[in-house]
């Protein structure tokens, strides 16, 4: 009985010895396909944090592109009617009788709120996205600061409006338009540094979009294309740049330098 179990296992090496070739290569062979898998699996795991990436890009370019143009329809309103306003007073100052302006204090105002979602929409990609970037929050602080201003700007030039344009009023005949105030050169005077402010206010928060544009490129696309977007040099740094490479410069500013920091501070404190 053990003269047999020897010779098994003489046997069997010898069989291993002769076949020793075929073993090594049939190893290999196996290695080689696992190896392949997993480099398949970890492709098609890269593949479709790409693909999620790309659509969160895609995402914002759409929310920037929005926000943007309704942030400029909503930042010109007041300055088609001042030039409207405009027209009527000289025409008036000529000796000629104009109809009655149409601005109206309720589109400018469907336009600013219009303008206000449009720019909530991109703080709402931003809190969805802070694992792609932490970063992203200084454009969330920037937007939220930008649009306080704006919200501060705007009831004050809407509550001008409301007391000095034309307004319609429904009645059993129809429509009757009626001036609120006298149209002339001083309420010219009176209302435009408040059309300005407005202006400029909105245009802060379309300069920090194309700032967040920049990041956004330089975090999704610069993977993809080896290039970096670079950022506006404004010469007023009351359209100063919001950047990643001057981060805490940046934050350090919308927290203290800012009302709705200061607020936030007031609510946190």
């Amino acid at each position: 009985m053990e003269f047999h179990f020897l010779s098994l296992i003489r046997s069997d090496e010898s069989w291993l010895a002769a076949n020793s070739m075929e073993i090594a290569a049939l190893v290999l062979q196996l290695f080689g396909m696992l190896l392949a898998a997993f480099f398949v699996v970890r492709q098609i795991k890269l593949t479709k944090a790409e693909d999620i990436k790309l659509r969160i890009f895609d995402d914002f370019v759409d929310a920037h592109r929005k926000a943007t143009a309704a942030l400029s329809d909503a930042s010109w309103c007041p300055k088609k009617f001042e030039m409207e306003l405009f027209t009527y007073v000289k025409a008036v100052n000529f000796g000629v009788k104009p109809d009655l302006p149409k601005a109206r204090v309720k589109d400018f105002m469907e336009l600013n709120w219009k303008a206000a979602d449009a720019a909530i929409r991109v703080i709402t990609l931003i809190e969805g996205s802070q694992c792609v970037e932490p970063r992203f929050i200084l454009f969330q602080k920037a937007i939220g600061a930008a649009l306080e201003d704006i919200r501060d700007s705007f009831l004050e030039l809407s509550s001008s409006f409301t007391k000095t344009l034309p307004i319609d009023l429904v009645t059993n005949v129809g429509v009757k338009t009626i001036p609120t105030a006298r149209l002339d050169d001083n309420l010219l005077e009176f209302l435009k540094p408040k059309i300005q402010d407005y202006y400029d206010k909105c245009d802060i928060l379309m300069c920090w979009l194309a700032d967040l544009n920049v990041e956004l490129q330089n975090v999704f696309m610069r993977p993809l294309f080896k290039k970096k977007a670079r950022h506006r040099q404004p010469k007023d740094q009351k359209y100063r740049v919001m950047s990643f490479e001057k981060y805490e410069a940046c934050n350090t500013f919308l927290e203290n330098d800012t009302k709705w920091g200061r607020e936030k501070k007031k609510y946190e404190g």
